[in-house]
């Protein structure tokens, strides 16, 4: 490499640090249309260091919707190198993620490509909710094997979530319950690990209705003489199908189609 180079090099470099720290003091002083305006000129580099590429992700959650930032981060981030890429993965998955952008999401859920506890909680819930089950399977055993070994307890809340989220899914309710008491309440997620335990418990119960309603209408009516009068069994089915079916539509109310399919109710 020849001096000129060199030197211009070193220059972009300081260029770029002086850019971070200034996007920094933006974001701390709340200011957003200047960081937005840092932000951008970062982007619009050539070869983006890994540092300032998360910087921004960190910066545009805080200062903007993030959604209006997806193709500007995703052309920045093709362009640069692969090595580049596997470092920033994590981001941009948190990115998409956050904001319920699965399918884009799930493009950056490569189980291969998982690594923090954040990413398999991103990513195992990309997957899932892409209809990619087969990844999500090979995605949660490598969260499992990652929670065997993991201290922190925030992290050991994010693998929790994820692994309770893909067996709940899947329909092995007894291995999300498990996972769900286990979890931590004191962290971001114990409220989900309350609530998922909750739900569960409501949705086995709507089976449990389902299976009792579909016995009933196969059922003959058939009276005993010395018990009931005529016409009482036929009574006593409507009434009993009526309570059921009131119940069911409590349940429902507290547990929307959309979170029973999150639970996996049709494939329980």
């Amino acid at each position: 490499m020849n001096r000129t180079t060199s030197d211009k090099l070193e220059r972009n470099n300081s260029s770029e640090k002086a850019a971070v720290i200034e996007l920094s003091g933006y974001v701390e002083l709340g200011l957003g249309r200047e960081a937005c305006r840092v932000a951008r000129q970062i982007l619009a580099q050539k070869r983006i260091s890994p540092a300032a590429f998360n910087e921004v992700i960190t910066a545009i959650g805080v200062v903007s919707d993030p959604k209006k930032w997806m193709a500007e981060m995703e052309l920045a981030w093709q362009r640069q190198s692969e090595a580049f890429r596997r470092e920033t993965n994590s981001g941009m998955l948190a990115l998409y993620g956050s904001s319920n952008e699965w399918g884009k999401a799930s493009f950056h859920a490569k189980p291969a490509w998982l690594c923090c506890p954040s990413d398999f909680l991103w990513g195992i819930e990309a997957l899932l909710q892409t209809g990619q089950t087969k990844p999500a399977a090979r995605a949660a055993r490598k969260a499992r094997q990652a929670l065997e070994a993991v201290e922190d307890e925030f992290a050991f809340s994010c693998l929790i979530e994820a692994l309770a989220t893909y067996h709940a899914y899947v329909g092995e309710w007894s291995e999300a319950f498990e996972l769900w008491s286990a979890a931590p309440r004191n962290q971001p997620f114990g409220r989900n690990a309350a609530v998922g335990r909750v739900e569960l418990c409501l949705v086995k119960a709507l089976g449990i209705i389902r299976e009792e309603l579909e016995t009933l209408a196969v059922m003959p009516v058939e009276t005993d003489q010395e018990l009931m009068l005529p016409g009482n069994a036929l009574g006593m089915r409507q009434d009993t199908e009526k309570e059921l079916e009131k119940f069911q539509r409590a349940l429902e109310k507290l547990v929307s189609a959309e979170r029973r399919s999150d639970l996996g109710v049709n494939r329980g």
